[in-house]
């Protein structure tokens, strides 16, 4: 699916659009059409939001991670003094 549908348009000026659909524009009956610094397709994920996503990941296994070794811990401890 396009991300513009045009059909019996004249003069018409597209500038800086992105969509990740594969299409553009489409339609028919299009006269003076005219595209600049647009892009369609598939995003690509750049390295920042790669890393951004590693780092989320990475906090949350270590929150819980320190959440199970600190009630182990309390467990111990609580079991070596009502002893």
């Amino acid at each position: 699916m396009a991300m513009f549908d045009l059909k019996d348009s004249d003069d018409v000026k597209i500038k800086d659009c992105h969509t990740k659909s594969e299409t553009l524009v489409s339609g028919s009956g299009l006269n003076r059409l005219h595209v600049e610094g647009s892009r369609s397709g598939k995003k690509e994920i750049s390295p920042v939001e790669k890393r951004a996503a590693t780092a989320k990941c990475f906090s949350f296994v270590v929150r819980y991670a320190w959440q199970i070794v600190s009630g182990i811990i309390v467990a111990i401890v609580s079991t070596l003094i009502l002893k």
